[in-house]
C-alpha cells in the first residue's frame, strides 16, 4: 500500500508493508515537522535498517540533531554516536558509543577530549588491556594500569606500575615473571632487588643482581648494580665477597661514591658504618613507609576461576585475605557426601576426583583441578556436601570459612551480586559437564 501518514497503515497491530523509499520519506517528514516521537516509532518498527540512508540525507545540516534524538529514542545508540560525530559533539559521541558497547570507539573519543581515565576504562571494558594500561598510567591510576599490563602479559610494566602504586607484593610477583631473555630483565631486577631486601630476602636479591652482572666488567653504566650487590653482601655479613666487589669497582673508578672508605674498612677487618642500601627510586612511592604485609598466596589462580572472573584486584584481595590454606596428598578424602562443607574452596595445585553414590554404586562425575571451586552453595546456607571428592595428586587449596564469607558479602552488596552472577555462570558450565556424564552412563546402561 502507498505510504500516507504516520497514523495510517502503521498504527495497527498488524504488519503493514510500505516501500523503503516511502518509509524514509515518512521519517524525514516527521523530522521536519519536529514530530520526533512519530519519527522514532516509524524507525524502530522498520524491519530493514534505514538508519544510514537517513544519516546520508540529514548529513550535518539542520535535521542532523533531530535525527540523533530519534536514534536516542529508538535506543540505536551507535548511530546516534555517529551523528554526534558529524556534529563534532565529541563527548556525546563518546557517551553513546559507550552505551552501544562500542568501547574502542568510545575510548578514542574520550581520549580526543582529554578524558584519559574514561578512555582507559573503555579500552579495558573492550579487552584492549595493552591500550588501557598506558592511559591509566598517564592518569596516575597505577594499580589500574598494573592490572591491565598484567592481563596483557606485560610483566615488567605491570611490576613497575604496581611498585608505583605501592603494592610491592604484586610488583614482586610480576618482576619475578620477567624472563632473562627479556630486554627489560636488567631493569626488572634493578627494581626487584630493593623490594626483596625490604622483605628480608637479601640473599635472593644478591642472586638476582649477579644474574644480570654475569661476567661483565665494571663500567660507569653498570657500576650502580655492582655497588648495590656489594652493599647487600656487606649488610648480609658476606664481607669477603663485598670486599672483592668493591675492589672491582675501584679498578674502574678510585673515587666511586664511598667505596674507598668501605673497602679500607673491610680490608682492616671491620665493617663500615651501617647505612641503608641505596636503591632506585620509583615514582609515586612514599618514602618512610613501614613494613609490608605479605599475603601467603598470589591471586593468579583467583583470576583464572570463573567464580572471580570479573572481580577487580581489591575485591579478589578481600577474598584472599580471608582464606586459609590447606594441603593434601594423593588419596586424601577432601569431601564426603553428606558431611559438612567448611566454606567456599578454590584449588590452587593438584587434582581431585569427584563423584557420588547412585543406587549404592560410586559414580564418577568429573575432575577438579587448579582454578576449580567447590562449596559455593554455602553462600546460600547449604552446609552439607552433595558429592565425594578424593585427591588424585598432592596439592593445596584455599578455603574461605562460611561465616567470614557471609559477613564480608553482607558488607559488600555489589560484590555479592557479582559473585552470585558468576555462580550462575559456573553452574551452567557444571550442568553441561554433568550432562556429558549422564549421556556416557546412559550409553553404558547405568541409568
Amino acid at each position: 500500500m502507498p505510504f500516507q501518514t504516520v497514523e495510517e497503515g502503521l498504527a495497527s497491530p498488524q504488519e503493514s508493508v510500505v516501500s523503503k523509499k516511502d518509509l524514509i520519506a515518512g521519517v524525514i517528514k516527521s523530522l521536519r515537522q519536529q514530530q520526533l516521537e512519530d519519527a522514532a516509532n516509524l524507525y524502530r518498527r522498520s524491519k530493514e535498517d534505514i538508519g544510514y540512508e537517513l544519516m546520508n540525507f540529514a548529513g550535518s545540516g539542520e535535521l542532523a540533531e533531530p535525527l540523533a534524538n530519534v536514534f536516542l529514542q529508538a535506543k540505536d545508540f551507535y548511530k546516534a554516536a555517529q551523528v554526534f560525530e558529524t556534529l563534532d559533539r565529541k563527548k556525546e559521541a563518546a557517551q553513546n558509543y559507550e552505551k552501544a558497547g562500542a568501547f574502542d570507539s568510545a575510548a578514542e573519543w574520550y581520549a580526543n577530549i582529554g578524558e584519559l581515565a574514561l578512555s582507559a576504562e573503555m579500552f579495558e571494558r573492550g579487552g584492549a588491556h595493552s591500550r588501557a594500561a598506558p592511559l591509566f598510567e598517564q592518569s596516575e591510576k597505577w594499580l589500574d594500569a598494573a592490572r591491565n599490563y598484567a592481563k596483557a602479559d606485560e610483566h615488567f610494566l605491570a611490576g613497575r606500575a604496581f611498585a608505583k602504586g605501592a603494592d610491592k607484593k604484586r610488583a614482586l610477583e610480576c618482576f619475578q615473571r620477567v624472563q632473562q631473555d627479556d630486554p627489560s630483565y636488567p631493569e626488572a631486577v634493578d627494581l626487584l632487588g630493593p623490594i626483596l631486601e625490604e622483605m628480608g630476602f637479601a640473599e635472593l636479591a644478591i642472586q638476582k643482581y649477579k644474574e644480570i652482572i654475569g661476567d661483565q666488567q665494571v663500567t660507569p653504566e653498570n657500576a650502580p648494580v655492582f655497588y648495590r650487590v656489594a652493599r647487600l653482601q656487606e649488610s648480609s655479613h658476606q664481607l669477603e665477597e663485598a670486599k672483592q666487589m668493591y675492589s672491582k669497582i675501584l679498578e674502574m673508578d678510585l673515587g666511586y661514591q664511598d667505596v674507598p672508605e668501605r673497602y679500607r674498612a673491610l680490608k682492616e677487618g671491620k665493617e663500615a658504618r651501617s647505612a641503608a642500601t641505596p636503591s632506585p627510586s620509583v615514582a609515586g612511592e612514599q618514602s618512610g613507609s613501614g613494613g609490608v604485609a605479605i599475603l601467603n598466596e598470589d591471586m593468579g589462580f583467583f583470576e583464572r576461576s570463573v567464580l572471580f572472573q570479573d572481580l577487580n584486584f581489591d575485591e579478589m584481595r578481600g577474598f584472599l585475605a580471608m582464606a586459609d590454606k590447606k594441603s593434601f596428598k594423593a588419596g586424601d578424602l577432601i569431601l564426603r557426601e553428606g558431611n559438612p562443607v567448611p566454606g567456599l574452596c578454590l584449588i590452587h595445585h593438584g587434582t581431585m576426583a569427584v563423584g557420588m553414590k547412585l543406587d549404592g554404586k560410586d559414580i564418577g562425575l568429573r575432575r577438579f583441578g587448579p582454578g576449580d571451586h567447590f562449596g559455593e552453595m554455602t553462600v546460600h546456607g547449604e552446609k552439607r556436601s552433595r558429592v565425594t571428592a578424593v585427591a588424585e595428586t598432592g596439592g593445596d587449596y584455599v578455603v574461605i570459612p562460611v561465616d567470614r564469607m557471609r559477613a564480608f558479602l553482607d558488607r559488600n552488596p555489589t560484590l555479592k551480586a557479582k559473585l552470585l552472577k558468576n555462580m550462575m555462570a559456573a553452574m551452567d558450565v557444571h550442568l553441561e559437564q554433568f550432562k556429558e556424564v549422564v549421556q556416557a552412563l546412559w550409553k553404558r546402561g547405568r541409568v
